[in-house]
């Protein structure tokens, strides 16, 4: 199984996301984030396999999540 973690500002977004990665054999959804902050608390604790990341979010953007966690796992 395949864990995905959605992370963007636009609500309707994540949830057609939701949908289509659930609607997957193989995938499911095992957190959405809002913005940058929740994104990196969200993927500490729930390590995902994928993250789906948008570059532009409140907070912190995609780049700044992808660098905190990479600082994290160093």
């Amino acid at each position: 199984m395949i864990n995905v973690l959605v992370a963007d500002d636009d609500h309707h977004l994540c949830s057609a996301l939701r949908q289509l990665i659930d609607h997957e054999d193989d995938m499911r959804t095992v957190g959405v984030a809002h913005d940058g902050d929740e994104a990196v608390e969200l993927a500490l604790g729930m390590q995902p396999d994928v993250m789906l990341l948008d570059v532009q979010m409140p907070r912190l953007s995609g780049l700044e999540v992808l660098k905190m966690l990479l600082r994290q796992s160093n």
